[in-house]
């Protein structure tokens, strides 16, 4: 059950980094015209 949840965690934690990255991403083009 823990090494489960652990897994849940880092896999949320790895989703939401690369949700922000693209949002990051997203932020530089819009406004790199």
């Amino acid at each position: 059950f823990r090494t489960t949840t652990v897994l849940t965690v880092n896999l949320e934690i790895r989703f939401f980094a690369k949700m922000q990255m693209i949002k990051d991403q997203q932020y530089k083009v819009q406004h790199s015209f």
